[in-house]
C-alpha cells in the first residue's frame, strides 16, 4: 500500500535542490530494489541545525560535505520512525541525488503470529498450545526421569479428588506404541518437537514477540549518488520537549509609568542521543500543527474470496453520487506534515526599530517573521546530549503603566498590584512566567500570554495590602420606558437598573490607579460606557483615580431592557384605564387605550342591564316551582288553590314582559362585545 507524503519546498539562495526521500521517488534505481549496491561508502553527517517548536516535535538538520556515492545512516527507535518517514527531506547543493532509503520493516504482530503453524496470539495457555499440537510427535521427559516419544492426542483440564480436596489439573493425552497415555502436566519436566518446521515456527513466533516488546534503535540508511565533493543536508522532524520561556521584568524604584527592561530567557533541552556542537538553533514562538500517522507499521487489506457464479447469488447494488470529479478520477489520501525549513545559514540579526537597554549584559538574538510564526535564531549553540540549558534570547523594551486590579473572585478585600505592559520591541513575547524585580529587590511573580509586537497585556504580581475594597450588595429599580399596541397586544418596554457600590480606601502615601473587574452578565450593559476602560467576555474594567490616603466610592450602574406583552382582550376597563394614564406611553397609544376602556365599560354596562333582567326571571321561576308543589297537595277549587292559580297567571304575564327585555339586553351585550373585540383586533 503506497502512502503519499507531501513536503513543502523552499527556494534557497544557494540553489540547493531537494530530493524527496520517501514514497515513490523518481531518483530510485531499479537495481536498488533487488540488491544492495556495494559502491556506497559510509559517511557521517553531524547535526548542524535544530528548530524547536511548541508542538511537541523538533526539526533536525544533519549536513556536511560528502564525496562521491555515500551511505548515510540515521538512528531512530520504533516510536520515532513515523515522524522520520513522514518528514525526511534530502538536500543536495551539487548534482547529486538520493538513490533510495532502506529501513527494517515491521509487520503487524498478530498477523505474523496467526500466519505461523503454531499460533501464539492472544497469549494462549499450555492447554491451548498443546491442543494446537494434536497429531504432532513430541519427545518428553518426565520428572521421574523417564522419556517418552508419542503423538499428541489433545490436552484437557479435569477435576480430580486428591485426599479430601477436589483440584483442577491439566493433562496431556498421548498415543504411543503401547497405547493411550494421560500424563499430568506438572509431571512433565521438558518436551521437544520432532518436526523441524514446527520448531522453526515456534522460534519465529517467540522472536516476533520479543522484537515487539523491544524499543531498539532502527538503522535507516540513505544512499546518495553523485560525483565529486559537495554539500548535502538531511532534515526530518522527531519528538522533542517544547521549549519554554521565562522573563525578568526590571522595574525602577517607585514603579512609575516609563519604559522598563524585560529580560527573556529560553529553556531548551537536548533529549536526543547526539551532542549539539556549535549548531544553529531556531526557536519558534507560534503553534505549528503536528500529528502522528502510522507509516512504519505494515498495512494489509482484506481481500474478498471469489466464488464461482454458479454458487453465488447477485445482491442489489447501490452507488454513491459522484460530485466534483469525473468517474475515473482517483483521490489519494495523503499526509500534510509541518513545513520544512531549508538548510541555510541563519541570517544576521535584524536591526531593532528602537534601542533596547542592555540590562545585565543580555544581547538580543537574531529573529525573523516567517508568516505563521516568529523564529528566534541563535548561532554556535553547544549542548551535550541529555542536558538542558537556559539561553538569553531577548532584552525587550516594554512600557509599564502601574495599576491595582481588584477582582472579588480573586481576593474579596485587596486588589493586586500589577501593570499594563506594552511590548515596544519588534519581536513577539511568547507566553511564560515572569519574575518582577524593583531595583534589586524581588516583588513578585507574574505570567503573561503571547504578546505580539506593539500589543498590550495586563499582569499582576503581588497583593496590594495598602488598598482595601468593599463591594456592597446590589440595588435594583424598574421603570416603564415605552409602550405600544400591536395586533391586540400591549407591548411594554421596562428598563431595569441596578447599582453596585465599591468602597475603596487607599492608606498608602501614593496615588493608585484602581481597576475594578466588574462581572458581566447576560443582557446587562453599563449605563455609561465611558466609565469602562475596556471589557472582556467576563468583566467590565472600570477605573478609579484613587488619591493617596483617601476613601472614595465607585458606583457601577447597569441597565437591562425587558419586554412584556399583555393581551388587551382579557383586561377590564379599570386595567385599560390604568395603562392609558401611564406617562411613559405615547399620547396616541394612551388615546387608543382610553377608547378601548370606554368600549369595555359599555360592554360591562350592557352586561349589568342583562343581569338586572335575568335576576327577576330567575326569582319568578323559583316562585312558580314552589306554587306548583303546593297545588299538588291542595284540593282543587279550594280558596287557597284558586289564589295560587291567580298568582301563577300574574307571574306568566310578568315573564312575557321580562323575556322581551331579556332579548333586547342580550342583543345589546353581543353588540357591545363585538364592538370592543373588533376595535382591539384593529389596533
Amino acid at each position: 500500500m503506497i502512502t503519499n507524503t507531501y513536503i513543502f519546498r523552499f527556494a534557497l539562495d544557494k540553489k540547493i535542490i531537494p530530493s524527496v526521500a520517501l514514497g515513490l521517488c523518481l531518483g530510485f534505481h531499479t537495481a536498488f530494489a533487488t540488491e544492495m549496491p556495494e559502491r556506497f561508502v559510509p559517511a557521517v553527517l553531524p547535526i548542524e541545525r535544530v528548530v524547536l517548536s511548541t508542538s511537541g516535535v523538533a526539526l533536525f538538520q544533519q549536513g556536511g560535505k560528502v564525496d562521491g556515492q555515500v551511505e548515510v545512516q540515521l538512528q531512530a527507535n520504533t516510536s520515532e520512525m513515523n515522524d522520520l518517514l513522514k518528514s525526511l527531506v534530502y538536500w543536495d547543493q551539487g548534482q547529486g541525488r538520493i538513490v533510495g532509503v532502506r529501513y527494517p520493516g515491521q509487520s503487524a504482530l498478530e498477523r505474523i503470529l496467526s500466519g505461523l503453524a503454531l499460533d501464539l496470539s492472544n497469549n494462549p495457555g499450555w492447554v491451548d498450545i498443546l491442543t494446537q499440537l494434536r497429531g504432532q510427535e513430541i519427545t518428553l521427559e518426565q520428572t521421574s526421569g523417564a522419556t517418552l516419544t508419542a503423538r499428541v492426542l489433545g490436552a484437557d483440564r479435569r477435576t480430580v479428588r486428591i485426599g479430601d480436596q477436589w483440584l483442577e489439573l491439566d493433562y496431556l493425552n498421548l498415543v504411543s506404541d503401547t497405547g493411550l497415555e494421560s500424563i499430568q502436566l506438572d509431571q512433565i519436566r521438558r518436551f521437544e518437537l520432532t518436526d523441524v518446521r514446527l520448531q522453526s515456527d515456534l522460534s519465529r513466533a517467540l522472536s516476533a514477540l520479543a522484537q515487539d516488546r523491544q524499543s531498539e534503535r532502527k538503522r535507516v540508511s540513505l544512499y546518495l549518488a553523485g560525483e565529486g565533493e559537495r554539500e548535502v543536508a538531511i532534515t526530518y522532524i522527531a519528538e522533542a520537549p517544547i521549549w519554554k520561556t521565562s522573563y525578568r521584568l526590571l522595574l525602577s524604584e517607585g514603579n512609575t509609568q516609563e519604559a522598563a527592561s524585560l529580560q527573556t530567557w529560553a529553556l531548551v533541552e537536548n533529549t536526543s542521543d547526539q551532542d549539539w556542537h556549535e549548531i544553529s538553533l531556531a526557536l519558534i514562538s507560534g503553534r505549528p500543527l503536528s500529528f502522528i500517522e502510522d507509516l512504519y507499521q505494515s498495512r494489509f487489506i482484506e481481500r474478498p474470496v471469489h466464488e464461482s457464479v454458479a454458487f453465488q447469488s447477485i445482491v442489489p447494488q447501490t452507488y454513491a453520487l459522484a460530485r466534483g470529479a469525473a468517474a475515473d478520477t482517483v483521490i489519494a489520501e495523503g499526509v500534510m506534515p509541518l513545513a520544512m525549513y531549508a538548510p541555510s545559514p541563519a541570517p544576521a540579526p535584524a536591526p531593532s526599530s528602537s534601542p533596547s537597554p542592555k540590562a545585565g549584559g543580555i544581547d538580543n538574538v537574531g529573529g525573523a517573521d516567517v508568516g505563521t510564526h516568529f523564529e528566534y535564531r541563535l548561532d554556535n549553540v553547544t549542548l551535550p546530549r541529555q542536558q538542558s540549558a537556559m539561553l538569553p534570547i531577548l532584552n525587550a523594551q516594554v512600557e509599564i503603566t502601574p495599576v491595582s486590579i481588584y477582582d472579588a473572585q480573586v481576593h474579596a478585600k485587596h486588589p493586586l498590584r500589577g501593570a499594563r505592559v506594552r511590548n515596544l520591541s519588534d519581536k513577539p513575547l511568547p507566553e511564560g512566567p515572569m519574575t518582577v524585580m524593583m531595583g534589586q529587590s524581588y516583588v513578585g511573580d507574574a505570567r503573561i500570554d503571547h504578546i505580539p509586537a506593539g500589543a498590550e497585556r495586563m499582569i499582576s504580581y503581588a497583593v496590594d495590602l495598602d488598598v482595601q475594597v468593599q463591594r456592597d450588595g446590589q440595588q435594583y429599580d424598574t421603570q416603564l420606558t415605552q409602550g405600544r399596541v400591536e395586533k391586540g397586544m400591549l407591548i411594554l418596554q421596562k428598563t431595569r437598573q441596578r447599582e453596585t457600590i465599591y468602597h475603596a480606601t487607599n492608606e498608602s502615601a501614593q496615588q493608585r490607579d484602581l481597576m475594578v473587574l466588574h462581572p458581566r452578565h447576560a443582557d446587562w450593559q453599563l449605563a455609561n460606557q465611558a466609565y469602562a476602560l475596556d471589557e472582556t467576555e467576563q468583566h467590565y474594567r472600570v477605573t478609579l483615580d484613587l488619591e493617596a490616603q483617601s476613601e472614595q466610592r465607585l458606583i457601577v450602574k447597569e441597565t437591562r431592557v425587558d419586554w412584556e406583552r399583555i393581551q388587551l382582550g382579557p383586561l377590564n376597563e379599570a386595567q385599560l384605564l390604568y395603562w392609558s394614564t401611564q406617562g411613559a406611553i405615547a399620547a396616541d397609544t394612551k388615546a387608543k387605550l382610553a377608547e378601548a376602556a370606554a368600549l369595555r365599560q359599555a360592554w360591562s354596562r350592557a352586561e349589568q342591564v342583562l343581569a338586572d333582567v335575568e335576576h327577576p326571571i330567575a326569582r319568578i321561576y323559583e316562585e312558580q316551582a314552589r306554587i306548583r308543589a303546593n297545588l299538588e297537595v291542595l284540593e282543587a277549587g279550594s280558596s287557597l288553590y284558586v289564589r295560587l292559580v291567580d298568582r301563577l297567571n300574574l307571574q306568566e304575564n310578568q315573564l312575557e314582559q321580562l323575556e322581551a327585555q331579556l332579548l333586547t339586553a342580550q342583543s345589546d351585550v353581543q353588540k357591545a362585545r363585538s364592538t370592543f373585540e373588533d376595535y382591539i383586533a384593529g389596533l
